[in-house]
């Protein structure tokens, strides 16, 4: 009874690595079940447990690799997954194939093995007296994923932001010299009148742009009113050094207040993408994140710690830098505000500069842990 159950197995080994899709490798899976349980019946011995598990695991490290492309598909295609953690997103998805979560994961677990690797560790467990644990396969796949992950990850550098004005901070730069231009200036509410808004940006933003690298890029966030947009924009469209690509949507709902009588509650930014005529691709492995709109929940006071109202999210910001930069590249913010955007780019191992003339706000970038010059 024994070697037929055996040969049931060996049978469905050679069908694990014929399989293609997750339907092929669910039936495999289930036809190891069935023998599972004729061999629970009859409590057959080591040599056959031993068989069966590696047989799971076979069927569950294949599975895994085909929920990973199912996950890489749906990122390409629809925007739907989650690379990052390698368990799909839509759970309906899961449970219509009958997966869980715990399932899934494991099995994408065992993918983090190498194939080398794996066929030596079933060697070895296979010459010890106890029964092979599949607990323990996970638990090497979970080390061998942290292992990758932390080589592949950026080291993170100090952001630096410095007590100045924009223009004595952005003339410390030689022209040409920095990567990415990546801001949030103060809105024109922030002014006395158009005029003097049109001056303010009439005066930073050429000097900003004369400071980038023809293979660079730059991202201005601004409010949304039509006069701010229209300044902007003729200003922008005046200049031949860079080109004005895209202007982006943040959008977000979760913020709260009185609603407007005679219009519509405003709930974007603007975002003013340019690039330099000697640029490369973007760097978006992600199509969900190369959509002219962003939709990224504003930092919520009332769920986390958010130091201004005018704080950006840090996705938007990793989103940006990860997109237009490389490892060591030069990031600036001459309107640092809380320092998110230099945060970030620390933590991404980018080159982190920036400047803000405000004293409470620069208290406010120490205290979440930039290095401060007040000169």
């Amino acid at each position: 009874m024994t070697e037929t159950a055996l040969q049931k197995l060996n049978k469905i080994e050679r069908a694990i690595v014929k399989v293609q899709t997750i339907q092929e490798g669910l039936e495999c899976y289930a036809r190891i079940g069935a023998v599972k349980e004729y061999g629970r019946k009859r409590n057959m011995g080591k040599a056959f447990q031993d068989s069966l598990i590696i047989c799971e695991l076979r069927a569950e490290r294949k599975n895994g690799g085909i929920l990973i492309k199912m996950v890489e598909e749906g990122e390409r295609e629809t925007g739907h997954g989650d690379q990052k953690s390698g368990l799909l997103k839509e759970t309906p998805i899961l449970n219509d194939l009958n997966i869980t979560k715990i399932q899934s994961h494991r099995w994408q677990l065992l993918t983090w093995i190498l194939d080398e690797q794996f066929e030596q560790e079933i060697t070895k467990r296979q010459s010890k007296e106890s029964s092979i644990a599949k607990k323990a396969f996970y638990s090497l796949g979970k080390k061998y994923k942290r292992e990758s992950e932390k080589a592949e990850r950026p080291r993170p550098m100090e952001p630096i932001v410095y007590y100045m004005d924009y223009s004595d901070f952005l003339a410390k730069f030689e022209g040409k010299s920095i990567d990415l231009l990546l801001t949030d200036p103060p809105y024109m509410t922030e002014f006395k009148d158009e005029n003097e808004f049109r001056k303010f940006v009439q005066r930073w933003v050429p000097l900003a742009i004369s400071k980038i690298k023809d293979t660079g890029r730059i991202y201005i966030f601004s409010g949304n009113y039509p006069k701010e947009l229209h300044i902007y924009l003729s200003i922008l469209l005046d200049q031949d050094d860079f080109i004005l690509s895209n202007i982006l949507i943040w959008g977000y709902f979760n913020t709260i207040g009185p609603s407007p009588k005679m219009g519509y509650k405003q709930s974007w930014n603007a975002v003013y993408y340019l690039h330099g005529k000697e640029a490369c691709k973007l760097n978006c492995p992600k199509l969900k994140e190369q959509f002219d709109v962003q939709i990224i929940s504003a930092p919520d006071g009332r769920h986390e710690i958010r130091y201004s109202p005018f704080q950006k999210p840090d996705e938007i910001a990793k989103r940006f830098i990860s997109h237009s930069t490389e490892e060591a590249d030069l990031m600036v913010d001459p309107f640092a505000g809380t320092g998110t955007f230099l945060l970030v780019a620390g933590e991404l191992g980018r080159k982190a500069l920036g400047a803000e003339n405000d004293k409470k706000m620069i208290e406010i970038c120490k205290k979440r842990g930039l290095v401060t010059h007040e000169t």
